[in-house]
C-alpha cells in the first residue's frame, strides 16, 4: 500500500497521471495532492503536510508531468523495500557522487549518473531519449542524491525526518538535502525496475541558484559525498567542471559573480578540488565578470 504526494500546477496534468498510476501500481494506494498552480507553496511545506496525511506505509513523492511505463510498479517498490531494511530513500535517478561545489545531483565532467528513465525536453531542442545509465548492470545501485521526479521513502522514516521548509522555499533543492539527511543513517538507492517517462527536463533559474547554495551551506561540514570507485583526479576535476557549470548560471541570470569568491575561499573545497584546479577557477571566474 502506497501514498503518493503530488503537489499539482495543471489539474490536466493531475487527472492524467491519476489516471496512469491508477492503470500501472498493481497495489492498493492514495493520492494526496495539492494545486499550486500559482506556485504560492513551496514543495517542502507541501510535502510535509502531505506525509502528515498519508495513511500507507510507503510514501511517494513526484512530478505530475510524467507516466509510468512499467506495469504493477507498485509491487516492485513494496518488494525492494521488503527486502531492504536499510533502505531510506528510492529513486529512478541519481548520481553516486554530490559535489561539495555548488551543483544539482547531476555532477558535470564525471560518469556518475545511475538511472533509467524516458526522458522529453520542454526547454531544449532535443529528441526524446532513454536514459539508461546502469554500467554494472545491477537492480539496485547505492547513490549519494536522487532526483526529485520521483522517490519514495517509509513513513517511518519520516517521523525521524522532515523536508526543511525553514531554509527551502520554492521547488528546487529538497531532494538533495532530504538526501543528505537521510544518508547520514539510511541507504539511498536507484532501482532500474521502475521506468517513468518525463515530459519535461530540469530548468536552471534563478530561484535554482538561490536555493542551491541554501543546500550547500547547510551541508558543508558533510560534503562531498561518495558512493561509487573514482579517482582522486577525475573527483578533482568534477569539482571544478560542477563549479563552472554553477557559475555560467550565475552569469546567465545576472546574479553577482563576486559572491562565488568567498564560497571558493574555503579550505575544504580547495582541497577536494586541487590548488590547480582552484587557480584555474578563479581565472575562469574573473574572465566571465569581466566578459
Amino acid at each position: 500500500m502506497i501514498s503518493i504526494i503530488i503537489a499539482s500546477v495543471k489539474s490536466d496534468f493531475l487527472v492524467n497521471v491519476s489516471q496512469n498510476i491508477k492503470d500501472t501500481i498493481g497495489v492498493e494506494f492514495e493520492i494526496i495532492s495539492f494545486p499550486n498552480s500559482n506556485g504560492e507553496r513551496g514543495l517542502c511545506e507541501l510535502y510535509n503536510l502531505g506525509t502528515k496525511k498519508a495513511r500507507y506505509a510507503i510514501v511517494c513523492f513526484m512530478h505530475e508531468d510524467v507516466a509510468f511505463l512499467t506495469q504493477d510498479w507498485g509491487i516492485k517498490v513494496e518488494s525492494i523495500f521488503a527486502d531492504q531494511p536499510k533502505l531510506g530513500v528510492l529513486g529512478i535517478v541519481g548520481s553516486t557522487y554530490k559535489t561539495i561545489s555548488p551543483s544539482g545531483w547531476h555532477v558535470a565532467g564525471l560518469d556518475a549518473e545511475r538511472g533509467n528513465i524516458m526522458q522529453q525536453f520542454k526547454f531544449k531542442n532535443k529528441i526524446d531519449h532513454h536514459h539508461v545509465l546502469n554500467p554494472d548492470g545491477v537492480k539496485l545501485e547505492q547513490v549519494a542524491a536522487v532526483d526529485g521526479v520521483w522517490f519514495c521513502t517509509t513513513s517511518a522514516i519520516m517521523k525521524q525526518f522532515q523536508f526543511d521548509q525553514n531554509i527551502l522555499k520554492k521547488f528546487h533543492g529538497y531532494d538533495i538535502d532530504f538526501c543528505l539527511q537521510v544518508g547520514a543513517k539510511y541507504n539511498i538507492l536507484v532501482t532500474y525496475d521502475v521506468l517513468l517517462q518525463h515530459f519535461s527536463e530540469g530548468n536552471f533559474n534563478e530561484d535554482w541558484i538561490v536555493e542551491t547554495l541554501k543546500v550547500h551551506r547547510k551541508w558543508k561540514s558533510r560534503l562531498p559525498i561518495l558512493k561509487g570507485i573514482f579517482s582522486d583526479n577525475a573527483l578533482k576535476k568534477a569539482e571544478r567542471a560542477s563549479f563552472k557549470v554553477f557559475i555560467k548560471q550565475v552569469k546567465k541570470h545576472k546574479l553577482s559573480l563576486v559572491s562565488m569568491f568567498p564560497l571558493l575561499w574555503d579550505t575544504k573545497i580547495i582541497s577536494k578540488m586541487g590548488f590547480l584546479n582552484f587557480v584555474r577557477l578563479n581565472f575562469f571566474i574573473l574572465r566571465k565578470m569581466v566578459g
